[in-house]
């Protein structure tokens, strides 16, 4: 989150606008994820802060899309589809969307 919050200071914003839109667009992620199953989708650095926010919550975490911490030698490349896909369905990202996240959905259940 204090990633988050020094981004939007460099950017002239407030807090609590920067907030209010990373978290309209972790919603959208959500969607593209549940609308493109099978596919490994990358959100941005913003959207990611919301939803490690929301794994960490008792009540939201469990309903989030599965996650990993490590970066993918084609993040760039997935990151980039996530964007497409996204101005698909909504048109031209917001300031969100800047930089990928080092994040990803996983595209496969993991191990029982």
């Amino acid at each position: 989150m204090a990633d988050l919050i020094d981004r939007t200071a460099a950017a002239g914003r407030s807090t609590g606008e920067r907030e209010a839109d990373a978290l309209v667009e972790y919603h959208r992620f959500v969607e593209l994820v549940a609308a493109h199953p099978g596919r490994t989708l990358v959100p941005s650095r913003d959207v990611d802060a919301v939803w490690h926010r929301q794994l960490a919550d008792p009540v939201t975490g469990a309903a989030c899309p599965r996650h990993t911490t490590h970066t993918t030698p084609d993040r760039d490349r997935r990151f980039a589809l996530t964007l497409q896909l996204y101005r698909q369905r909504w048109g031209e990202p917001g300031p969100a969307w800047l930089a990928p996240a080092d994040c990803q959905v996983d595209d496969e259940p993991p191990p029982e």
